[in-house]
Parts: structure tokens; sequence; C-alpha cells
């Protein structure tokens, strides 16, 4: 199938400026006002390699009228910054975005038909026996005299020794009791959710779901030279960018074809996948010592959950999609003559550009993904309460 390649060039008109001691006529000659491109492949199928950049540039004109024997006039004219396609890249630096592995297989465990919705870390399949573990969690608490009122701490270091413990009691006994009650006062619409997904898998053009692995953006300060043919002036620009993962995955039946399951088998497969009824490597790697350390810098637990088969369907394709977005707010400012700050000769009016790329490839899903991501406000708070109590 063969590629392609489109650009169409955007045009306005540039302004004119000169010396007093050399006017030439104004041109007005027009200057470039961004373009947009699309590369792509075309032929059978979809989801091929995509590539759309565009870019937007506007604003930039500076005026100035003096009349000094050898000074210089701007009428309307876009500085030389903005006069190419060169100014208002995009400026990166954003932490965490996955590769395309990591996407992948991060999409390929969350739309999975057989991935569960109660996942307890410990055992996965210990739902059965969440009333049971409820009642046992409440009666260590009130053990341990977690409903009377606690002494009046002796020092500061006990004191930040007790806010930790009850963080860690929130976090690790209250917290997992009420979502395990939430989760399964929801599980029949969840069960009923997940008999559509096999529906809509066994309905002849499979499963196609797109979710969203990442969302980041940052911004900076970047100064630059504006003009300096005539005049020197320059933009305090502020770039902001954002970065926005998404993923298209598509499942088919891996079963006999042609063979639509009953009602009762679809049901079936919808409970044992929702509540993770199952034994298999997913399932051995979560009840395995140390598997969360192992997890949070690489993707192994990811792409065993991306492999489970209690729904029989298989991976048909997974095409990871970015789209980049960056503005720069270059604000204006009155031009000032050098001998008297409050004469103003003229204006350098504010400047906008954006710029947008969009992207899609095919990919994989791999357990051999490296990351090292940050640590969030709950991680933190958990990791300053482990402190707080060793410190007692």
């Amino acid at each position: 199938m063969p590629g392609r390649f489109r650009v169409r060039n955007k045009t306005r008109p540039g302004g004119d400026w000169y010396f007093n001691n050399n006017p030439t006529p104004p041109t007005n000659l027009s200057t470039t006002a961004g373009y947009s491109s699309c590369e792509d492949v075309w032929g059978d199928g979809d989801c091929h390699g995509f590539r759309v950049v565009d870019l937007q540039i506007d604003g930039g004109h500076l005026n100035k009228h003096e009349s000094g024997s050898f000074a210089s006039q701007f009428n309307d004219w876009v500085v030389d910054a903005i006069r190419s396609n060169a100014t208002g890249d995009h400026i990166g630096g954003i932490p965490g975005i996955p590769s395309d592995v990591d996407a992948a297989t991060q999409a390929a465990a969350r739309t999975n038909p057989s991935r569960p919705y109660v996942d307890v870390p410990a055992n996965v399949l210990d739902l059965g026996t969440a009333p049971k573990r409820i009642l046992q969690d409440l009666t260590d608490m009130r053990s341990r005299d977690f409903w009377r009122a606690p002494p009046a701490p002796r020092s500061f270091r006990e004191a930040t020794s007790r806010v930790g413990e009850r963080y860690l009691e929130y976090q690790f006994m209250i917290a997992p009791i009420v979502s395990d009650i939430v989760k399964m006062r929801n599980l029949s619409r969840v069960v009923n959710d997940r008999v559509g997904e096999i529906n809509r898998l066994f309905g002849g053009q499979g499963l196609r779901r797109t979710v969203t692995v990442f969302n980041g953006s940052r911004s900076a300060n970047i100064s630059f030279v504006a003009q300096s043919a005539g005049i020197l002036v320059g933009y305090n620009a502020i770039a902001t960018e954002s970065v926005t993962v998404r993923v298209h995955a598509r499942w088919i039946p891996s079963g006999p074809c042609g063979l639509q399951p009953s009602n009762e088998q679809i049901r079936a497969w919808a409970v044992r996948s929702t509540l993770g009824l199952t034994v298999d490597a997913s399932t051995l790697w979560e009840i395995t010592p140390w598997s969360w350390l192992v997890d949070w810098f690489t993707g192994i637990g990811t792409y065993l959950k991306s492999q489970r088969n209690i729904v029989p369907a298989q991976l048909m394709g997974v095409y990871p999609m970015t789209h980049t977005k960056t503005e720069w707010h270059c604000p204006g400012y009155p031009i000032t003559a050098w001998w008297d700050p409050n004469l103003v000769l003229g204006s350098l009016q504010t400047a906008r550009i954006v710029k947008e790329t969009k992207t899609r490839r095919s990919s994989f899903v791999s357990p051999f993904t490296v990351h090292l991501p940050f640590l969030s406000g709950q991680q933190m708070g958990v990791v300053a309460s482990l402190a707080a109590t060793r410190s007692r």
C-alpha cells in the first residue's frame, strides 16, 4: 500500500518597513501564516499509519513611525521571528509519556473482555469471602481501640506518628472496606455491561474500544528576539503544551468461527470475568510476594491481565494515537523612544502560535516495558506515613 504526503501553506499580508533615508515603495509581500500537512497510507483496510500537523500563526505585527532622518518605519510588519514556520514548535519535556508498547499493553489490559472488575492484589478470588473479610477487619479495628479517642500525645514525634498510623489505617482498612461494599452494590450493573461487550464481540465486527492512557501538560517561559533589522525588540512568550495518548484496540472471537454463544453462556462468561473467577498466570502473579514492586518498574502484571482468556477473544490490533498541542502566547507592548520613555512611537502586537500534531501507529503488547512513574499524592502520603510511624 503506497504512502502519500500532502501539504497546504497558509499565507497572509506581511506589511513593509524601510529607513527614512532610503525609502522604498510599500510592497506588502505576503508571508507565512502556518501550514497543514498530512502523511498517510491509502489502500485496503484501515488504522494504517497516520500523521497530521497543523501550524497557525496570528498577530505579531509591528508598527512604528518616527520622523528622524535615519529612523525606521514599520507598517503592519510581521516580525522576522514569525515570518517562517521555525518558531512555535513543540517544547517537549512532559514526564511520564508512555512508549507505544507500554500504552498498547495498558490499553489491551483495560479493554480485554476477560478483565476483572474486582481485583484484590493479595488474592483476586477473594470476592466470595468479602463479607467475612469485612467483618474480620471491623473486629481487628475494634481490638486496636480504633473507635476510642486516643490520649493526648506527649511529644511532637508521637503526634506525627499517630497521624501516620491513622492515615495508614484509613488507606489499608477503611478505604478497602468501603470499596468492596460499593463494588458489590454495582456488581449487577457491571455484569450487564460486560454482557453487552461480549455480544458486540460476537456481533460480526468484533469488539472495538478506544481508551485514554495518558494526559499531561507543562508550561514554559521562552524569550526570543522578534525583530533585529531596523529595530531590536523581543517577546517574552508563555508556551503551554498538552499531550494526550489514546489507544484503539480491536478484539475478535477466538472460538469456532460463526458460532454464536447462548445467552446463558455469555452471562456465565460475564460473571466469571467480572469477578476474576479463574486461576491463571495473572492470578498467580497477583499473589506472588513483591509483585507490586516489580509492576512499579515493569509491565508484567498489566501484560498478564491483557492475556486473560475467560471470554474466548483474540487481540487483532492495537493502535496508539498521540495528540500534541502547543500554544505560544506572546504578549505585545508599546514601542517607546529610548530618549523619552513617555513618547510612544508604535506597538508590537500580541502574537499567538498554535501547533497541533496527531499521529497513529500500529503497536503490540509486551511484558518487557520499563518505566519509572512519579509518586502520586496518595502514594506520597503512604510513604510519609510509613516514615512517621518508623520514627516513633
